[in-house]
């Protein structure tokens, strides 16, 4: 079976930052989905409400550097940057440093996101199939292949090869190895969005594209609190799980990460 790359998700370290600056970090899972609006200074601690994609600068067209999961604590370092229809901060995660869009951070100090789990953390399986390998590589043999919905725990490492980012996992049945982390989500709710299924736009002004890429043409704008219906599975790119579905403003496709299952 050939992988397909799924984003949306992902391994990470998480940070537990004491009075000043005391930063004490474990490892990690992978993303959901929810923004917020907020202007974060230097030093500042803030919580992801997503998982998202720490970038080398601050633009969408910039490589991934680690995935953060949802409610990983970390240091404001610089920012904003405008770019991209986002405000991106630099910012610090137990010693890896990159550039997060504000819409996905919030103040730790007043914020109700949970701190993330530890490692051992519960993901999910979010495609047909998923081979496991002996190792993060499209070479590594597969000692395993995963069904949808079916969950491994994060062992909390991950590593980057043949344009995939690789989740190091154990299955239920003990198997230690390396999965695709673009098919892993620790969100359920994003089990739902399968076909035929119906999904809410969680923003304003999401674009909706005659293809699966950021490079894809604008054939309709939808808004948050409009509805789609899934038409077929996800494909990957740019950094997006991509989900075709039908909607008021026609038939195209749309980012998983703007979708929630209504």
């Amino acid at each position: 079976m050939a992988i397909r790359p799924h984003q949306k998700t992902v391994v990470a370290a998480i940070v537990v930052i004491a009075a000043v600056a005391l930063i004490v970090g474990w490892g990690g899972g992978i993303f959901t989905a929810g923004a917020q609006n907020a202007t974060f200074t230097a030093n500042q601690t803030v919580i992801t409400t997503d998982g998202i994609n720490l970038r080398e600068s601050a633009s969408l067209s910039s490589d991934s550097v680690e995935l953060v999961n949802a409610g990983t604590l970390g240091t404001i370092l610089d920012g904003p940057t405008t770019a991209d229809g986002y405000d991106w901060y630099q910012v610090d995660f137990d010693g890896v440093s990159g550039y997060a869009a504000g819409e996905f951070l919030e103040d730790a100090a007043t914020s109700g996101t949970p701190i993330a789990s530890p490692v051992g953390g519960t993901l999910y399986v979010n495609t047909d199939e998923l081979n496991v390998r002996d190792a993060g590589s499209l070479d590594g043999t597969v000692v395993a292949t995963l069904g949808f919905g079916d969950t491994v725990t994060d062992l909390g490492s991950s590593e980057t090869a043949d344009g995939y980012t690789w989740a190091n996992i154990e299955t239920t049945s003990g198997t230690d190895g390396w999965a695709a982390a673009d098919y892993l989500t620790s969100d359920s709710s994003q089990l739902a969005l399968t076909v035929d299924a119906v999904a809410t736009v969680n923003a304003d002004d999401v674009n909706l594209r005659d293809s699966a890429t950021l490079s894809g043409s604008v054939v309709g704008t939808l808004n948050s609190g409009d509805t789609v219906t899934i038409l077929s599975y996800s494909e990957a790119a740019d950094g997006y799980l991509w989900y075709q579905v039908n909607s008021d403003a026609g038939t195209g496709w749309i980012a998983g990460a703007f979708l929630t299952a209504a």
